[in-house]
């Protein structure tokens, strides 16, 4: 049986977590182009890599409203 490391839900996360890691401040959209993955599924990776303290984010109005990963 696979690990739960190798479930497409963390490969997801894994690189996602790559893309913010060597492109800097992103925002939710620009990893789903960056990524070619659906805006829905970049949310949900997200929250749950934010929820872990997984990645440092900024946001609010001096962003437009718009998150930023860091």
């Amino acid at each position: 049986m696979a690990s739960d490391r190798s479930s497409p839900r963390n490969r997801t996360r894994e690189e996602i977590f790559r893309v913010i890691r060597g492109g800097g401040a992103l925002t939710r959209a620009q990893l789903a182009e960056a990524t070619g993955l659906s805006r829905s599924t970049v949310d949900h990776a997200v929250s749950r890599l934010i929820a872990e303290d997984g990645v440092p984010w900024s946001g609010g109005a001096d962003l437009g409203g718009e998150m930023r990963l860091f």
